[in-house]
């Protein structure tokens, strides 16, 4: 559910360089944008014709993505684990 309403601001369904400056700064540290920038970079469908990202995020994708996977199992592994111990104690 949070998701959804992210790859609305982000780059999979508009140029990034087309948006007002507010949704802008929030599409280029979007953690979709970035997925979605890795993605067009394997797939080798990069347009040479829009301006290069300016966010670190934009310029490393793949860097932002690991880095997104890491925080998301340093957070959820701990609290999986503890609401395993607590349901199988019972």
């Amino acid at each position: 559910m949070i998701l959804f309403p992210l790859t609305f601001i982000s780059n999979a369904f508009v140029p990034i360089h087309t948006m007002p400056e507010v949704l802008k700064n929030i599409a280029e540290w979007n953690p979709v944008s970035a997925l979605v920038e890795s993605a067009r970079q394997l797939f080798g469908n990069t347009n040479p014709e829009f301006p290069p990202p300016s966010a670190w995020t934009l310029q490393n994708p793949y860097i932002t993505i690991f880095i997104g996977i890491a925080l998301m199992l340093l957070i959820f592994v701990p609290l999986c684990i503890r609401k395993f111990a607590s349901i199988s104690s019972r």
